[in-house]
């Protein structure tokens, strides 16, 4: 019986060492290194590309030769990961730098010092410049190579250079571009500012976006000009906040790419330099343009303005209410009212009005007699005010006023000679109009001094009869629902009783034909 001969792990292990060793020695001999197998365990503890450098430097070989090397075999150059970020880092911090070194020379200096200032006018060209830098990709003979960062910021000032040469409007100020040609010949590990650009601003611009700077812009603003306000009173100074609010360099550098809460300090200082000098001289003692502080902070630096006001709590909007199907402050309403038929409340008034609506049914429906105590259907005539939700007093006298309003348009259709009782025997009648926000209810108020009327007109003091009349959708489009000749009569009859605690009124429901449709 034949068996197949297992090979032994023992002598695979000493196969391979083998043809290593040969490897080795063929490597060795080739490239004339003797100590090859060491170097290669020294390089292989080492991270990449660290150890592949090592090897590069024992054979004396340089980074752009070994490149080379690898085009001619076909393989794609090596690109060092720590040289793009290095770039990329040093890139976000000139486009910084350049931003606060604009928004830094845009603004006139009293002293002069620092040279020519650049127009605000240049400001898009700018813009359109640092934007070409910031979208540009590393380049490949930067990121083949293993570079300092001082030497990677100094390629990143010689490509904006670079760009800037085919925009002549930022080659011809040199007060612009100088120091960044001082950084493209010697530059520091980091990015440092560029002569007197303030460094907080660059950072500003390097690590926020354009909303949250104009944010912060706009509030740096608000607290400097707060504190303008109250010390030009003690200066003898009138300040106009909203002129320096409004001012082109304020403006430009609140809002928009160019806001910076930095540097727009500057511009608020320009401003009331030209404006309140005294009151500027007193902020830039006490250094309110240099440090961007909140409002508190700011104003305690000014032991002259004593304790900071209180903010005062902006009044709250009035509310509105839904009468005759459209909404109303009880301002507008009362103002709508006042314009009369040309008004918009008087015109949707009038259209609520039914011009075939009986009131002859009205006055002579048959109504349902209530339970002794007051009680029909379950509920309370009076007994349970105490716990209904009421309404606000706003909406109360809305509805009533157009309720009323509503009432004059219906009778002025229907009655010319407002004739309502019947009787021609009263020379007056006294009307009262009880109006509901939507559907009528069996239930309504009145006060003392209304049933007290009632009682007078019942008993003949008054030369008149009392009449009640019930609108209902007042919040909508509002119709009369019922009509009470002669209340007290109706009490005593039983069809209405009342609570003398709270006067809240409760009637009987009315059987009634059908009393017409509204019209559109």
């Amino acid at each position: 019986m034949a068996h197949e001969k297992c090979a032994c792990p023992v002598d695979e292990f000493h196969s391979e060492w083998a043809r290593h060793a040969r490897v080795v020695e063929s490597a060795r001999d080739w490239l004339q290194w003797d100590d090859i197998q060491a170097a290669i365990e020294i390089a292989a503890r080492k991270d990449e590309p660290a150890g592949s450098l090592a090897l590069l430097e024992q054979l004396q070989l340089t980074v752009s030769e070994w490149q080379s090397a690898r085009r001619e075999l076909g393989a794609h150059p090596y690109w060092f990961e720590a040289t793009q970020r290095c770039y990329d880092m040093a890139r976000s911090a000139v486009v910084g730098h350049l931003m606060a070194w604009f928004a830094y020379l845009v603004v006139p200096r009293a002293s002069g010092a620092h040279g020519p200032t650049v127009p605000p006018e240049l400001e898009e060209v700018a813009l359109a410049w640092i934007g070409q830098l910031r979208e540009s990709k590393v380049p490949d003979d930067v990121v083949e190579l293993p570079l300092e960062s001082s030497v990677v910021t100094r390629r990143v000032a010689s490509d904006a250079l670079k760009l800037a040469r085919d925009i002549p409007a930022i080659g011809e100020l040199p007060s612009f571009v100088e120091p960044l040609r001082e950084l493209s010949i010697a530059a520091p590990a980091g990015v440092g500012a560029l002569k007197d650009e303030p460094d907080k601003a660059a950072t500003n611009y390097e690590i926020n976006d354009e909303a949250t700077r104009e944010q912060h812009a706009m509030a740096a603003v608000e607290a400097v000009l707060k504190i303008a306000d109250a010390l030009a009173l003690k200066c003898g100074e009138s300040l106009d906040s909203e002129a320096a609010r409004r001012h082109p360099l304020v403006t430009l550098l609140s809002h928009g790419p160019w806001a910076n809460r930095v540097a727009v300090l500057a511009a608020v200082r320009y401003a009331l330099e030209k404006s309140v000098p005294r009151t500027a001289a007193r902020m830039k003692d006490r250094q309110a343009f240099r440090d961007v502080d909140d409002l508190r902070t700011l104003w305690a630096k000014f032991e002259e303005l004593g304790e900071i006001p209180k903010p005062v709590a902006p009044t709250p909007a009035k509310p509105k209410f839904e009468v005759a199907g459209t909404g109303w402050t009880e301002d507008e309403l009362a103002t709508s009212a006042a314009q009369g038929p040309c008004g918009e409340l008087v015109q949707r008034l009038e259209g609520c009005a039914n011009p075939t609506l009986d009131l002859g049914v009205l006055r002579e429906s048959d109504r349902e007699k209530l339970a002794v105590g007051g009680k029909r259907g379950g509920s309370s005539g009076g007994g349970g005010s105490a716990s209904r939700w009421r309404p606000p007093e706003a909406l109360l006298k809305m509805l009533g006023a157009a309720g009323e309003h509503f009432v004059f348009q219906q009778l002025r259709r229907l009655v010319s000679d407002f004739d309502l009782t019947g009787n021609a025997s009263v020379p007056r009648c006294f009307i009262e109009v009880k109006s509901t926000a939507h559907d009528g209810a069996d239930a309504f108020e009145m006060t003392t001094n209304e049933w007290e009327t009632a009682i007078r007109c019942h008993a003949g003091a008054e030369q008149a009869v009392y009449l009640i009349i019930c609108v209902s959708r007042t919040a909508t489009r509002p119709e009369i629902q019922d009509m009470f000749v002669d209340p007290v009569q109706l009490h005593l009859d039983g069809f209405l009783d009342y609570s003398s605690r709270a006067l809240l009124v409760a009637v009987g429901s009315s059987r009634q034909p059908d009393r017409g449709t509204i019209s559109a």
